[in-house]
């Protein structure tokens, strides 16, 4: 089973070091540019970088994250719609990706659950 992953939901089970909970439960997870870069961030100014980061960083090399954005004309109008109802860009791209592949999103965002 593939889902599309919000970065919350990416960043905590990697702070927990339970990476392999996803890798377990889903064959593949998917997330938007935005949310690969909202995941990675810190990884900008955070010295020494947190140990979340290099597990992210991980499961992108093993193959199993995998980064993919909006790419059909209905799924850019559902993002525009969500960002024009105030719904942040990582959260709107996230839902918008997970309607285009109709598959599960994993959101803690209780905005975003509230939408999908």
């Amino acid at each position: 089973m593939a889902v599309v992953s919000n970065a919350t939901p990416l960043i905590y089970l990697a702070k927990a070091a339970q990476r392999d909970l996803l890798r377990k439960t889903y064959k593949e997870i998917y997330i938007c540019t935005e949310v690969w870069k909202e995941a990675i961030h810190p990884i900008l100014y955070a010295r020494p970088v947190p140990k979340d980061i290099p597990i992210i960083l991980q499961a992108r090399a093993d193959g199993w994250l995998k980064l993919k954005d909006i790419e059909t004309a209905e799924a850019i109008t559902i993002r525009d719609e969500l960002l024009a109802q105030g719904l942040g860009t990582g959260e709107s791209n996230s839902i918008a990706l997970a309607k285009e592949l109709n598959i599960l999103l994993l959101a803690n965002d209780k905005a975003a659950k509230d939408i999908t």
